[in-house]
């Protein structure tokens, strides 16, 4: 098991080769005023080159989050989760 964090100002330099042949990827995140993170979006969009290579076809994926209030929206971020992961893996 590994833990990949994503640099918010670098979300690129990453190990993609890592992520490519994990059997599994479990992405977190913090909720952020209702929504995603800025640093995980960008690196959703980077994920763009995984999408087109089909590299995560297939791939078991897992997410949560957490947010300092009870409320904070996080039906919104599982709902951003939910939108981009089907559309990598």
């Amino acid at each position: 098991m590994f833990l990949i964090q994503i640099n918010k100002d670098k979300p690129n330099n990453l190990d993609w080769d890592l992520l490519d042949n994990a059997g599994a990827i479990i992405f977190g995140v913090p909720t952020y005023m209702g929504s995603l993170a800025r640093s995980f979006k960008i690196f959703m969009e980077a994920t763009s080159t995984r999408w087109a290579q089909q590299k995560w076809k297939d791939k078991i994926a897992a997410a949560f989050t957490n947010s300092a209030f009870y409320s904070g929206d996080k039906f919104a971020v599982f709902s951003s989760y939910f939108t981009s992961l089907c559309s990598i893996v």
